[in-house]
């Protein structure tokens, strides 16, 4: 049990922590890539299911749900992303990845 909850503790303050220090579209892209499947292959396109609404992603990731979108927008202008409803395609994962820096 004290081990889960130093887990949820640790978990935590790195959420904290990535609100103050990263900008908002970092924090979208770093969400992004945590949703992808590990066993993908980084080259090529990557397609993801959000496991919920935009307006709860947003919440999680302390934006407003215009801003969510607003980064979508702006991502999948870069040909980083697509965008169709809950259903992302990654375009090219490590392209993304160098925007995370």
């Amino acid at each position: 049990m004290l081990a889960g909850l130093s887990l949820r503790l640790h978990s935590l303050v790195q959420d904290v922590e990535t609100y103050s220090l990263r900008s908002s579209a970092q924090r979208v892209v770093g969400y992004l890539l945590q949703q992808c499947p590990q066993n993908e292959s980084a080259d090529g396109a990557v397609d993801i299911s959000l496991p919920t609404s935009k307006q709860v992603i947003a919440s999680r990731l302390n934006l407003t749900p215009e801003t969510l979108s607003r980064i979508f927008h702006d991502l999948s202008a870069n040909g980083l992303i697509g965008v169709s409803g809950k259903q992302i395609t990654i375009n090219d994962v490590n392209r993304l990845r160098e925007f995370d820096l």
